[in-house]
């Protein structure tokens, strides 16, 4: 999203984006709870629900520190960075493939 040519572009991404976001909090929650044990059930649902409102912090100040950029550079930044983190998670769920 942050190559975006033009505005339609960015929203298409954000509702692909948005809809990937959303089966994944979905799923993720109804897995953990099918295949946890009973006596720790409730604290591994509620860690998806725990990282995202950490991930959102952590996304409001980033936004902070990219705001002082161009406004040119700025936005493409700030979607940049979330890619960061699930570059990560790929790179470790393609190490337990393989």
């Amino acid at each position: 999203m942050g190559f975006s040519p033009n505005y339609a572009f960015l929203m298409f991404g954000q509702f692909v984006a948005g809809i990937g976001i959303g089966f994944a909090f979905l799923i993720a929650p109804f897995y953990t709870s099918k295949i946890s044990p009973t006596s720790s059930r409730g604290f591994l649902c509620s860690l998806p629900e725990v990282f995202l409102n950490g991930g959102i912090l952590l996304g409001y100040i980033s936004n902070y520190a990219f705001s002082k950029l161009s406004l040119r550079m700025g936005w493409r930044l700030m979607l940049g960075v979330g890619a960061i983190p699930s570059m990560f998670l790929a790179v470790a769920v393609l190490a337990i493939l393989f």
